[in-house]
């Protein structure tokens, strides 16, 4: 799996990725510092571990925001056309990338919401970790007493009476897919780090 992946190197004030701009692309951060940017208003930084673009690659959609470089960069990059064949010829690759989008919204929604707001970045990447991607059918039921759901593809209905759309976070028990739809669960029970 990780030969289907590019190590690339972006200097200092390079942006490598650009805001309302479609791809098939991907990046991890594997070595410095990145700003994160979204009409020209600082958001954040992105770490080694960030995902970039995974979310909006898989789903054919434009890219949220942009990253420049603050540092040198060392990224893995990872394109679905370029691995279209392997993607074909083994579907669980594909399931697996879903799993890197799971990582990707879940940083991004949670560290607008409380508790996970003022947690500790390190706390944070910890618990996003630790998610889990399950993919559900039309119809397919999923409860969840404890934990954490982030809706990353589909549509479903919550607790038999609201209906959202990827992307969401969920925080009903019961949910009923309304078209095959892609969670993002994460347990909540989460180590001091």
């Amino acid at each position: 799996f990780s030969s289907l992946f590019q190590e690339k190197v972006y200097p200092i004030d390079n942006m490598f990725v650009n805001e309302d701009v479609q791809t098939d692309t991907f990046y991890i951060i594997v070595r410095g510092t990145a700003r994160i940017e979204k009409d020209a208003a600082l958001l954040g930084v992105a770490q080694p571990g960030t995902v970039i673009g995974a979310f909006d690659a898989l789903r054919g959609s434009t890219l949220w925001a942009s990253f420049t470089a603050e540092s040198p960069i060392t990224a893995l990059k990872f394109n679905l056309s370029a691995n279209q064949k392997q993607l074909k010829r083994k579907p669980k690759l594909l399931e697996k990338l879903w799993l890197f989008a799971g990582f990707e919204m879940a940083e991004r929604l949670l560290v607008k919401v409380e508790p996970w707001a003022s947690w500790r970045a390190k706390k944070l990447r910890t618990y996003i970790n630790s998610g889990k991607v399950h993919f559900l059918a039309p119809g397919e039921k999923y409860n969840l007493e404890k934990g954490t759901i982030l809706l990353i593809k589909g549509e479903v209905t919550e607790d038999n009476e609201k209906v959202l759309s990827a992307p969401a976070l969920l925080t009903g028990a019961h949910l009923k897919a309304n078209m095959k739809s892609i969670l993002f669960v994460l347990e909540d029970e989460v180590k001091e780090v």
